[in-house]
């Protein structure tokens, strides 16, 4: 996985395979290969799952989760 230019990108927990395809970026006339992501944990799950679920069960409760068709 690589890194847009003027962004990020994170793998945090993944279990598949990571893939790290050439992406050229190009910077005038020379061509320059874009950074790679940062990975964290690869092949070893994390918790929370979801960050996102988390957050939302934090701020408004279990019933929050069950609203938008979990747990």
């Amino acid at each position: 996985m690589n890194q847009p230019p003027e962004g990020a990108n994170w793998s945090i927990g993944n279990r598949g395979e990571e893939l790290n395809p050439p992406m050229p970026v190009f910077d005038g006339s020379k061509r320059a290969p874009l950074p790679d992501a940062y990975v964290e944990s690869p092949g070893s799950p994390v918790k929370p799952e979801s960050l996102y679920l988390a957050q939302l069960a934090e701020r408004l409760g279990p019933s929050a989760l069950r609203n938008v068709g979990y747990k």
